[in-house]
């Protein structure tokens, strides 16, 4: 697994979503209190939103800095070099909105 995989993958919410139905799931058969379980979860959910974050935020600040911004919309990417704002393309605006 490369470095841009894992990225993806600690990012993803359907990651942090498997991680805790997973472990809920696990302390559910091991009979554990139900409250430590719901603890246990909203932890885990935490832990995904702050990770989720962080790196957007990281790629926002890089693209300040005249680094590369990838940004997904459907199964479109579109590369932003450079740039201080981001900006909609006359493509990405629904129809009948003009300027």
């Amino acid at each position: 697994m490369d470095r841009d995989s894992l990225i993806h993958k600690l990012t993803s919410r359907k990651f942090w979503c498997a991680i805790a139905g997973f472990i809920a799931t696990l302390l559910t058969a091991l009979n554990v209190n139900s409250l430590t379980i719901e603890q246990a979860v909203t932890i885990i959910s935490a832990v995904g939103i702050l990770v989720a974050y962080i790196w957007g935020e990281s790629k926002i600040d890089a693209s300040r800095e005249g680094g590369e911004i990838i940004i997904n919309k459907g199964t479109e990417v579109t590369h932003i070099y450079g740039t201080d704002e981001l900006t909609e393309a006359e493509d990405d605006k629904p129809p009948g909105m003009a300027e």
